[in-house]
């Protein structure tokens, strides 16, 4: 049986103090390789009797940075956050936040009136209301 001795460290833990070593932020360390990822926002989706509604949080976005296109087989909602940081200003030296942009594509279902497919945008949340088509919405049938 092999004894774990100081040296031996597990990724996590490599990762964990490598982001807390001092010398990881020298000042000729170029913040941006730690900071620039990949931001995709996640996304819930409801169905009513109705309609389906796709909401997803986009917070420090403004509606002109929302890009919403349909091609009655898929609904892609794209944009772009920039940085509201000055990486130059003293004693700035990590975030968690993600910039830059992004895009999410869902396939939508045939039973779509495309036309009257609605988009909101409050207090960072955005909201696309996809109405079902008047000839396949759910009918309830009482059990007598």
């Amino acid at each position: 049986m092999n004894k774990l001795t100081k040296k031996t460290v597990f990724p996590f833990t490599q990762l964990f103090n490598t982001l807390w070593d001092e010398d990881f932020y020298s000042p000729g360390f170029p913040l941006e390789t730690i900071t620039t990822k990949a931001w995709t926002p996640s996304l819930d989706i409801e169905e009513t009797d109705t309609e389906y509604v796709i909401r997803t949080d986009l917070p420090g976005l403004k509606k002109t940075d929302i890009k919403i296109d349909t091609d009655r087989e898929f609904l892609t909602i794209s944009g772009e956050r920039k940085t509201t940081t000055n990486e130059k200003k003293d004693g700035y030296k990590y975030t968690e936040r993600f910039f830059g942009t992004f895009t999410r594509t869902v396939r939508l279902p045939h039973n779509i009136e495309e036309e009257k497919i609605e988009a909101t945008y409050t207090d960072g949340v955005l909201k696309v209301s996809l109405p079902k088509s008047q000839e396949e919405k759910i009918k309830h049938i009482t059990v007598h």
